[in-house]
């Protein structure tokens, strides 16, 4: 008899979910991995054994290096667009991808092509500013990245725009996400009872500890709109994604041709911001008001005390006119594991479905935090002696990771649920089914004489420009 939970294969298709994990680490790795800051973090700097700056120790030194995140990004961009650019070029020699797109597109009128342009534009645009205000959203207001709730969202819009059915053992894993939500919520009430949250003397949101406040410790009433805020943003990109995955597959949108433009409009987008900044310092003297900028302002101006939120100037003089080669390299490697991320995640999209791309999110999780509790052993930096509360986070974070990869693999069918029927609409037991029905129904042919009362039926493929609801 066989046993009520067993293990499934791995696909072949599911290795692109792995690569994603492996490159987005490395990008992290590249530009810094490290726990809301309670603890050196690991970066090429420290591995490199690379010294940023006459103000920095080993730890700092991180500090003084993750200042000019927004400039490396925009390098990030345009190495996605040029990668994307050489890899197109390579499809198009292999595929004749240009002869196929263009019979397509010239079955439509060049407004409708213009219009379909702009929409996948603006989807992009979407893309980028729900990647950025996300993470910058989770940095200031910590523990509410309810990020396992976009696998329902994705559902949603996979079943409503892509005609996805939803069977019971995906329900299953929906239902356990209800545990990892509850876990987030823990974490989020912990912060209030966290001792070291106590403000300096100083009019600015940093701790006695040095690190910035939660600012919903401070003001609670920021905690439910910044969950609503959060909830709306991973509402919003789960349907660019499904709405992207219908771009690929009805429009035969290359995925290299998405890079370009998600490559092109970050470089230009972010470099504007970085530019207009440069000439921008940060306000300081808010009297007797706490200054938020502390959470938006990271680059520091230590010769003449001032703070911007990105300056190209500071950048030449400290990092590229000191440390040009290990900067080459660290950006190399960054802009390698940004763009191959999001190659492998498109392709998730396009050989997988839109659900299978959050199934990567606790994979990441568990390995990135793998690699932190490794780098705390080896350097003998218990850190979280003087974080206790930072510990109980820390684990309970853990243990949501691993509750949600279960439910994904429950998802995948590597852990297969043979009771209460579960197991009915997995992929093999469909098959069966209509290998079996077509010998029935082969069989009633062949003893049947008229041919002309069969009727087929036809599958139904959503891809009409009315692809949601």
């Amino acid at each position: 008899m066989e046993g009520c939970i067993t293990i499934g294969e791995f696909k072949s298709k599911y290795k692109y979910i792995v690569y994603s994990v492996i490159f987005l680490l490395i990008n992290d790795i590249s530009f810094g991995l490290n726990y809301h800051y309670v603890f050196k973090g690991i970066n090429l700097i420290d591995i490199f054994n690379l010294d940023y700056g006459e103000n920095s120790d080993s730890k700092s030194n991180s500090e003084f290096f993750k200042q000019h995140f927004y400039i490396r990004l925009i390098l990030c961009y345009f190495g996605t667009f040029i990668l994307s650019i050489i890899f197109y070029r390579l499809e198009i020699m292999e595929s004749q991808l240009v002869k196929t797109s263009s019979q397509i597109s010239n079955k439509g009128n060049r407004i409708s092509h213009i219009l379909h342009t702009l929409e996948l534009i603006f989807l992009i645009y979407l893309w980028l500013l729900e990647d950025r205000f996300s993470e910058k959203l989770r940095n200031v207001l910590k523990h509410i990245d309810f990020w396992m709730l976009e696998f329902i969202f994705l559902s949603y819009f996979s079943n409503k725009c892509l005609k996805i059915e939803i069977y019971k053992h995906q329900k299953i894993a929906m239902i356990l996400t209800i545990i990892p939500c509850i876990l987030k919520i823990v974490t989020i009430f912990l912060s209030f009872y966290d001792k070291d949250k106590i403000f300096g003397k100083s009019n600015n949101f940093k701790r006695d500890d040095g690190l910035l406040t939660i600012l919903y410790v401070q003001y609670p009433l920021l905690l439910p709109i910044g969950i609503f805020i959060y909830l709306i943003m991973k509402f919003m990109i789960a349907y660019v994604t499904v709405s992207i995955k219908w771009q690929m597959d009805c429009r035969y949108i290359s995925l290299n041709k998405i890079l370009m433009i998600y490559g092109f409009l970050g470089t230009i987008i972010y470099s504007i911001i970085c530019i207009i900044t440069t000439f921008t310092v940060c306000p300081k003297d808010f009297k007797n008001y706490k200054n938020i900028f502390d959470y938006i302002c990271e680059t520091k101006d230590y010769q003449n005390n001032e703070t911007y939120f990105s300056n190209f100037i500071l950048y030449y003089n400290n990092i590229l006119a000191k440390n040009l080669l290990p900067e080459i390299i660290t950006v190399t490697f960054g802009i390698l594991g940004f763009f191959f991320y999001k190659y492998f995640s498109l392709m998730i999209l396009k050989n997988l479905t839109p659900i299978h791309l959050v199934f990567s999110l606790p994979l990441y999780y568990i390995m990135r935090k793998i690699i932190l509790s490794i780098s705390i052993i080896i350097n003998k930096e218990y850190a979280f002696d003087d974080y206790k509360i930072y510990k109980i986070k820390y684990i309970i974070d853990i243990t949501v990771d691993f509750i949600c990869l279960f439910g994904y693999l429950i998802v995948l069918e590597i852990i297969k649920l043979n009771f209460c029927e579960l197991n009915h609409n997995y992929s093999e037991n469909i098959i069966l089914r209509a290998v079996n029905e077509f010998s029935s129904e082969r069989l009633i042919k062949d003893n049947d004489t008229e041919y002309g009362n069969e009727n087929e039926k036809e599958d139904d493929i959503p891809c009409s420009d009315n692809n949601s609801e």
